[in-house]
């Protein structure tokens, strides 16, 4: 004879419970698409750029507060096209807080911008590390500036100049720079975009095939508050700026640019993210002029924008949502637009967590990697989030 104490009964209610789909904890959000790749221990790990090598393997760069250390150091990790890890480098410096926001190759192998403090101070300093071909330190130099020290920042573009200087490119909050680096990695020249909304998340800067470099950003001058689309040349100097608002009708006020991205026919596109719950995509042509505009839903949010030889756009960004009683979560968020009516596919990669992307490019061989860091509810630690999607 089977005999059923409390405890049974109490199992069986709550295996019955959830059948019923009760909301919050017990429900199941479906699996991910295949191709998700994490990075990392018991300490705080985060990706915040890709860079693929000739031979198809792949660089993240970032940082990582490791167990027992209060400081963050600037990490390399080095994949292999299938998604393993070849190997991880952390560069340490005792006291600093420190993390890796852009690399590049150099003749000489590479070199890696970003920013570092010492620890309790609220000052930043501009990062530049030299890197040999074996990723092996060379020269390290950090960049002290009274307007973009102050607050912590984000770099959102880094570039080789013909003069052999470099061209840095700084989001923050309320304000925006250009920042001129000489050969032997002195600050040359700055330029501030002082904003009225906030600028942290935008990529607002994309070099072209030919080498000139063109920027989408809402800053204010002696004509006031508007987005504008913007040209620079190939030495990064400003050549001229034009409204955005005017372009698509609207309040100046209403629009933020989110990304900006060179397409394969020669022509710009822009995202702009307004306050009327929709995003706009603009194609302009090279002297600013309107081409094509695409409005699409407000979520997901594209602050990345890539054109494809195929004429298509891949748009990445982060999708916020609530499932069931719990916080808001975020997860990478990927689409094509095939057409200017036209999105082929979307696919969400994340868990029951948060996903918080950083960039996304697309490889030799025509997948797309997307890169930034997964954090669970509930615990202070995170880890690198890679994703590896061929569609």
């Amino acid at each position: 004879m089977i005999r059923f104490n409390r405890n049974h009964f109490f199992f069986l209610a709550l295996f019955s419970f959830s059948l019923l789909g009760c909301p919050g904890k017990f429900e199941t959000k479906p699996a991910p698409p295949p191709g998700s790749f994490v990075f990392g221990g018991e300490g705080v790990e985060a990706g915040s750029h890709l860079l693929e090598l000739p031979d198809g393997s792949i660089l993240i760069l970032g940082s990582a507060k490791l167990p027992g250390n209060d400081d963050y150091d600037v990490q390399i990790v080095k994949v292999n096209p299938n998604g393993t890890e070849a190997w991880t480098r952390n560069y340490r410096n005792k006291d600093r807080e420190e993390s890796g926001h852009s690399i590049i190759a150099t003749s000489n192998g590479y070199l890696v911008v970003g920013f570092s403090r010492k620890s309790l101070n609220p000052g930043y300093k501009l990062l530049l590390m030299e890197l040999d071909a074996n990723f092996d330190l060379i020269k390290k130099r950090e960049i002290s500036s009274a307007t973009f020290s102050t607050r912590k920042n984000s770099v959102v573009g880094f570039f080789n100049l013909p003069n052999g200087g470099y061209l840095c490119a700084i989001s923050m909050e309320g304000v925006s720079f250009l920042i001129g680096i000489s050969q032997d990695l002195n600050l040359e020249n700055q330029r501030a975009f002082n904003s009225q909304r906030t600028s942290g998340k935008a990529n607002f800067i994309t070099q072209t095939k030919s080498g000139e470099f063109y920027i989408a950003l809402s800053f204010e001058d002696s004509i006031g508050f508007a987005p504008r689309f913007g040209k620079l040349d190939a030495n990064g100097v400003l050549l001229w700026t034009s409204r955005l608002d005017s372009v698509v009708q609207a309040d100046a006020f209403s629009l933020f640019p989110l990304g900006i991205s060179e397409l394969n026919n020669g022509n710009l596109i822009v995202s702009l993210y307004s306050d009327f719950a929709e995003q706009v995509l603009l194609e302009l042509d090279t002297a600013g002029a309107l081409v094509n505009t695409t409005t699409l839903a407000s979520n997901p949010q594209y602050p990345f924008l890539r054109g494809q030889l195929d004429g298509s756009i891949a748009l990445a960004g982060y999708d916020e949502y609530f499932w069931g009683n719990s916080d808001p979560h975020q997860n990478f968020s990927l689409s094509r637009q095939d057409t200017a009516e036209n999105i082929s596919f979307t696919e969400n990669f994340g868990g029951d967590s948060k996903e918080v992307l950083k960039d996304m490019i697309i490889l030799q061989d025509g997948r797309y990697a997307l890169v930034g860091n997964t954090q669970s509810f509930g615990k202070g630690d995170s880890d690198i989030f890679l994703v590896l999607y061929n569609r």
